[in-house]
C-alpha cells in the first residue's frame, strides 16, 4: 500500500521501512570495561521530510565468557550515540538502550525501540552497537566459547528495522 493512498494531513503514517539482519557469529575482544563499543550492524534511511521521525526497532544477541558478564546495546546515528540511558554515574557506558548479564553458556537476546528526530532529508545511517562490561571476549549471535550445537543452536541474531513516520 502506498502512503499517498491515506488521507492527507494525517500524521503517524509509515512512509517507508528498511530492514537488515546480521546472522554471522563473531568474537569481539574488549581490553577495557569502560564504555567499549563495537559496531555490529548499520542501516541507512533517507527521510522524505525534515519533520519526519524515524522509529528504530533493534535486536541484539550476545554471549559472554562467564556467568553474569555485563552486556549492553546502544544506537548510533552517524558516529554519535543517541537516546537511551544517559546517566553515566550508574553505568560505565552512556546512551545504553538495553542491558543485562549473560548466562554461562547461552547468549542473551535483547530488544529495544527508539523514536528519533533526525531533521534531515539526507541519507541517515543508524548503527547497532554492542557494549561490553568486562575486559574479556564476547560473542555475537552465539553463546560462550564452547563450540557445540547445544550452546549455539538456539542463538538469536541481530536486526535493525527503520521506519519513517510522517508527523
Amino acid at each position: 500500500m502506498q502512503s499517498d493512498s491515506f488521507a492527507s494531513g494525517v500524521g503517524g503514517k509509515v512512509l517507508q521501512v528498511v530492514y537488515a539482519e546480521y546472522n554471522t557469529t563473531s568474537t569481539i575482544s574488549s581490553a577495557s570495561s569502560v564504555d567499549t563499543g563495537f559496531d555490529i550492524l548499520s542501516l541507512a534511511i533517507t527521510p522524505s521530510s525534515n519533520s519526519s521521525k524515524v522509529l528504530i526497532l533493534a535486536k541484539g544477541t550476545m554471549g559472554g565468557l562467564g556467568i553474569d558478564y555485563d552486556m549492553s546495546w546502544s544506537l548510533k546515528r552517524g558516529s554519535s550515540r543517541i537516546g537511551g540511558n544517559t546517566n553515566a554515574t550508574n553505568f560505565l557506558g552512556t546512551n545504553v538502550h538495553s542491558s543485562g548479564g549473560g548466562p554461562n553458556e547461552g547468549p542473551t537476546t535483547m530488544n529495544f525501540q527508539y523514536l528519533d528526530s533526525p531533521a534531515t532529508t539526507s541519507a541517515t545511517t543508524y548503527t547497532l552497537e554492542a557494549l561490553t562490561g568486562e575486559s574479556s571476549n564476547y560473542y555475537i549471535n552465539r553463546g560462550n566459547g564452547v563450540s557445540s550445537a547445544r550452546t549455539w543452536a538456539n542463538s538469536g541474531n541481530c536486526t535493525l528495522t527503520l521506519m519513517e513516520i510522517a508527523v
